[in-house]
């Protein structure tokens, strides 16, 4: 090994990159599986949010525009358990849903009421974020899921503390090899090839 352990010790933590060497030095010392989920993790300095956002075409929500047979239908067919909620265009969200307040919010929706009641803040993450800081983000503000915005403003996408977990231990597959991801209300079965939302 090139790293000189001692010097570390007695110096400074180990920095990432001495940390990949002593990862790839490894080899039979540590299961192929871990070794994989160890080198995501080191490499989530090199990816920002961009990378494994979803992107603003496939972010599913709830139109307020719609009538409430179809917000009852995104509702219960959802996978997710928290929607974005928005005024005719994803860019002019007014909240955040958690499925468990979704009768508050019907209730309020059918009464013409103020649904700001049953909705949440949306949280937002830049384009450029380093997933790293992501990460510690959603754990200083206890959110799990982002509205995506570039520079200005703009919505650009979705991320969650799942989509970067997704990103550390991989994809999950059943026996027979199709690819399902986990979501919030657990597995389903990826209708789009090669992505892992």
């Amino acid at each position: 090994l090139n790293v000189d352990i001692k010097k570390s010790t007695e110096s400074d933590n180990l920095n990432t990159d001495e940390l990949k060497t002593l990862l790839d030095d490894s080899n039979s010392l540590i299961p192929n599986d871990y070794r994989k989920m160890l080198s995501a993790v080191l490499g989530m300095d090199n990816l920002i949010v961009e990378d494994i956002m979803i992107p603003l075409a496939e972010i599913e929500g709830i139109n307020i525009k719609d009538d409430l047979k179809k917000i009852k239908s995104s509702i219960k067919n959802s996978p997710y358990s928290t929607l974005p909620v928005y005024d005719k265009n994803i860019s002019d969200c007014i909240g955040m849903l958690h499925l468990k307040d979704s009768s508050d919010f019907l209730t309020a929706f059918e009464s013409n009421k103020s649904l700001d009641y049953s909705l949440s803040e949306p949280y937002f993450a830049s384009l450029t974020t380093n997933l790293t800081k992501q990460l510690h983000a959603f754990q200083d503000t206890d959110n799990n899921i982002a509205l995506v915005v570039d520079e200005y403003g703009e919505i650009e996408g979705l991320i969650s503390v799942e989509d970067i977990f997704i990103e550390i231990v991989g994809k999950s597959r059943g026996r027979d090899g199709r690819r399902f991801i986990r979501t919030r209300a657990g597995f389903r079965e990826s209708r789009l090839t090669g992505s892992h939302r």
